[in-house]
């Protein structure tokens, strides 16, 4: 027993050592390449859809094909970069537009809700682009924005604060062979169970 005591400190000390790196980690299993079927919801409409998606010259490219409308092209542009000087899609001013009309929330009303999302891809993907992350705890740093970071029984979820009790989030779930095989995409308002706009993507053979 007196072997065991400091033997389990430092098993105990060892794993707290390690915890930054593992969650820093568990951001490399987050892959948004590759194809598969999805859903984009605006609080009580659905919509389902099949997409491909790539990065290509630091952007990020999800082509949607919803059926009886045809393809839309949601583009995250100059990814290396904090601030894009790129224009909005069609898609992403559609995404933006739906969102502020069906929730009808002053708080959102001057909130670029696209440019939020872009940030989470941004730092879901910082090790593709080079980026720097700095991890302190559950709390991620890149370019001066705060991500919170928690792992979770299925997988992981990052969150972004946007305004007030509203945030963004990223939740990558059910990891298969190196990377997990379903991203979803929220905007919430804290303790509130309806997501104001959901983005689910279920990744084909991954």
């Amino acid at each position: 027993m007196n072997y065991f005591i400091p033997f389990l400190f430092l098993l105990l000390s060892a794993c707290a050592t390690l915890k930054p790196h593992s969650l820093q980690e568990s951001l490399r299993f987050i892959n948004l390449e590759g194809e598969g079927r999805g859903r984009i919801g605006y609080v009580d409409q659905n919509y389902l859809f099949r997409f491909e998606s790539v990065f290509q010259d630091k952007r990020w490219l999800l082509n949607l094909t919803v059926p009886m409308h045809g393809e839309e092209l949601l583009i995250f542009e100059e990814l290396d970069k904090k601030i894009s000087n790129g224009k909005m899609q069609s898609l992403e001013q559609q995404i933006d537009r739906s969102v502020k009309k069906q929730t009808n929330l002053r708080e959102l009303q001057d909130v670029n809700v696209i440019s939020h999302l872009r940030s989470l891809v941004r730092f879901a993907q910082a090790h593709k682009l080079g980026l720097s992350v700095i991890c302190q705890n559950h709390k991620c740093y890149l370019d001066e924005e705060e991500f919170l970071v928690t792992p979770i029984s299925d997988g992981v979820e990052l969150r972004k604060y946007i305004k007030d009790n509203y945030y963004v989030e990223l939740a990558a779930l059910y990891l298969e062979k190196n990377s997990y095989s379903r991203t979803n995409f929220f905007l919430k308002k804290e303790k509130s169970k309806k997501n104001l706009f959901s983005l689910e993507l279920f990744w084909k053979n991954k």
